[in-house]
């Protein structure tokens, strides 16, 4: 009879402590916080326009919402990284490239958001 009476006091207070919590919920929240979600920046599609044996020129349609585009490339042989251009303009060349594998990114920055990036893989 003891046991049974202190598993109705644990259920007891188990009830009321439920309650007490989800007053104190109810009455600091009268409706859900707003989910903030992210602003959506696509991946420009860019292209090859024309390749010679020491440049290259990529072209791209222009993304809705873009304030810019980031590009930049590496080449394998020497570990070389060229520093990110940041352009306005749907298009850029880079010349003077020694023969080798490049990878080139690009990517849109959509005011301060940024597109995942795109790469592409080059033999020069």
């Amino acid at each position: 009879m003891k046991n049974t009476s202190k598993t109705g006091l644990q259920l007891m207070l188990a009830v009321v402590l439920l309650l007490a919590v989800s007053m104190s919920l109810q009455a600091g929240h009268e409706k859900p916080p707003a989910v903030v979600t992210a602003v959506e920046c696509p991946a420009p599609n860019p292209g090859v326009t024309v390749q010679s044996t020491n440049s290259i020129s990529f072209s791209w349609d222009a993304v809705s919402g873009a304030s810019g585009y980031k590009v930049w490339y590496y080449r394998a042989g020497d570990n070389y990284t060229h520093p990110e251009c940041t352009t306005g303009s749907t298009g850029i060349t880079f010349s003077g490239l020694p023969s080798g594998n490049y990878q080139f990114y690009f990517a849109t920055d959509c005011s301060g958001g940024l597109s995942d990036y795109i790469i592409i893989d080059i033999l020069m």
